[in-house]
């Protein structure tokens, strides 16, 4: 049961990254919010946000802490 559970966190977590990164190119990119927000199926206002969270992070990560 350990070894489902562990492969089920390990695919999640590719994903989370996946998502992740894919959102963050895109928008160096030059993709718009509506753009993102079609390809993952979320409202404008959530993609915002998504995108406002993960430059926090890249910030934080990028500062050291």
């Amino acid at each position: 049961m350990h070894d489902a559970l562990d492969l089920i966190k390990l695919s999640s977590s590719v994903y989370h990254n996946a998502r992740r990164d894919g959102v963050l190119q895109a928008v160096r990119a030059g993709a718009t919010n509506g753009q993102i927000a079609i390809v993952l199926g979320l409202s404008i206002p959530d993609t915002r946000d998504l995108i406002d969270r993960l430059r926090a992070r890249d910030r934080e990560l990028a500062g050291g802490g």
